[in-house]
C-alpha cells in the first residue's frame, strides 16, 4: 500500500480478478490504475503524480522481475519504461526520473545494469553486480524500502548502490546522470543509501 497526499494506493483481489486502485482515505475508490496476473510492485513518485509498477510472476522470489511500467494518475496514460525484466526501481527527488536495475547476460555471466528513465528515454550505465547484502537484503524487497530509503542525491543529479564493477572492485559508487561520466567508487561498503538532505 502507497500514501499519497489525500489518496491509498492499493492492490485488490476481488474474485478471480486482481486490480491496483486509488481511493480517498477512507476507501472509496476514486479509479482503477491496472489490472494484473501474479502480483505486482509499484512506488509513487514524490509528487504524487506517476506510478511506476511491474508485473512478477508469483513464484519469483523477487519483488519484482518483469516490465517497467509509468502511470500518470491524472490522465492514466501508461507507457512501457523497459520491455525487459527489471528486479527494482527508484523515482528521484525531483519526481522526473526513475532509476532502475536489468539482468542482462553479458559473455555468459549475469550481471546488472542501471538505467534511468527521464519521462522520455532511458539512459543506460556501466554494468555492476550488486553486493550480496544489497542485491539479497534490499533489492529482493525493494518496494519495501523504496518508501523509506532513496538511492538519489537530494539534487537527484546522481544515484548511489554497493556493487561490483567490471574490474571486481568492490564498494559503494556513485554514478552521475551525464552518461559520460563514469560511477565514482567512493568506499569500501555493501549497502548504499542516500541522506535525505
Amino acid at each position: 500500500m502507497g500514501v499519497a497526499g489525500d489518496h491509498l494506493i492499493y492492490a485488490v483481489l476481488d474474485g478471480a480478478s486482481q486490480y491496483l486502485v486509488r481511493s480517498t482515505l477512507d476507501g472509496e475508490e476514486i479509479q482503477r490504475i491496472t489490472d494484473y496476473g501474479n502480483r505486482i510492485s509499484f512506488t509513487l513518485s514524490p509528487d504524487d503524480r506517476q506510478l511506476a509498477y511491474a508485473i512478477t510472476d508469483g513464484d519469483v522470489g523477487l519483488a519484482a522481475l518483469g516490465p517497467l511500467y509509468v502511470v500518470e494518475l491524472e490522465t492514466m496514460r501508461t507507457r512501457e519504461v523497459s520491455d525487459s525484466p527489471v528486479i527494482a526501481f527508484f523515482w528521484s527527488p525531483d519526481s522526473q526520473k526513475l532509476a532502475y536495475l536489468s539482468p542482462e547476460r553479458i559473455a555468459g555471466t549475469i550481471r546488472f545494469r542501471w538505467h534511468v528513465w527521464d519521462g522520455k528515454q532511458s539512459v543506460a550505465y556501466a554494468p555492476t553486480f550488486p553486493t550480496r547484502t544489497f542485491l539479497e537484503g534490499y533489492l529482493t524487497f525493494f518496494d519495501q524500502y523504496a518508501q523509506s530509503m532513496t538511492i538519489w542525491a537530494p539534487d537527484s543529479s546522481a544515484f548511489a548502490y554497493a556493487g561490483i564493477d567490471e574490474e571486481d572492485r568492490l564498494g559503494i559508487w556513485v554514478q552521475p546522470l551525464d552518461p559520460e561520466k563514469e560511477a565514482v567508487w567512493v568506499a569500501r561498503g555493501v549497502y548504499a543509501a542516500w541522506s535525505p538532505r
